[in-house]
């Protein structure tokens, strides 16, 4: 029932209105819908609670999305998480790395028991992996110290490896030292040194005629001719 001076809503019971104090007909009593101004005023009165309307409603709709999206968002950001983890532990190599990783996983997540046994399966590979890697190494380093620039290096282990390597050719090359030259050209068949104010500058020769000579600056070699 409505009140026919202002339009506002009557429950019954009462002579006059609650809302503006008007006298109430009897049609109203009856529940017949108030017309003319008054119907005008409850249409307004309906369009000014719309906006109110419209905003609990989506109100009531972002809340239903949380409450049905959350859980699902959770799983996929988990699984999401279960395969970057996978992905990354296969060049991961310590147990350290693995722990990390499973701690992004939730303790609920159905996957995590057979992630973790995933994860000690690429760890006992890449152990294996390592040890066979680590006696090929050993492998090789036996093989080269056996080597003439091994046994050079073993003696003068103060000398880079490749110089060495060089030496066991018999092979020079410009930055070597007089003592590496001469222990890959043995000792010249004559030497020749000039002292400057900046320091000495040596040639060693080879052959009678000179034929091939080193020529040295403070000690270091800086040119070679053959």
């Amino acid at each position: 029932m409505y009140c026919p001076s202002c339009g506002a809503e009557y429950s019954g019971g009462g002579r006059f209105c609650s809302n503006c104090g008007a006298r109430l007909e009897t049609d109203v009593s009856k529940g017949i819908p108030p017309t003319g101004a008054a119907a005008t005023t409850f249409q307004k009165s309906k369009k000014k609670n719309l906006p109110l309307l419209i905003t609990f409603g989506a109100i009531a709709i972002f809340v239903v999305f949380c409450i049905v999206y959350a859980p699902i968002r959770a799983k996929t950001e988990s699984r999401g998480a279960a395969e970057s983890a996978i992905a990354i532990g296969l060049s991961e190599s310590t147990s350290v790395q693995v722990e990390k990783h499973l701690r992004r996983i939730p303790e609920g997540f159905p996957g995590r028991e057979s992630l973790a046994k995933h994860y000690e399966g690429l760890l006992a590979k890449e152990e294996i992996v390592n040890q066979q890697e680590r006696k090929q190494e050993e492998a090789r380093e036996k093989k080269w110290l056996s080597s003439r620039a091994g046994r050079i290096w073993q003696r003068r282990q103060d000398w880079p490896k490749e110089i060495c390597e060089v030496i066991a050719k018999n092979k020079v090359r410009i930055g070597m030292t007089e003592e590496q030259c001469l222990a890959s050209w043995g000792r010249p068949s004559d030497v020749n040194n000039t002292t400057y104010s900046f320091g000495t500058h040596s040639q060693w020769c080879y052959g009678e005629y000179c034929e091939s000579a080193l020529y040295f600056e403070n000690g270091i070699l800086i040119s070679i001719q053959n």
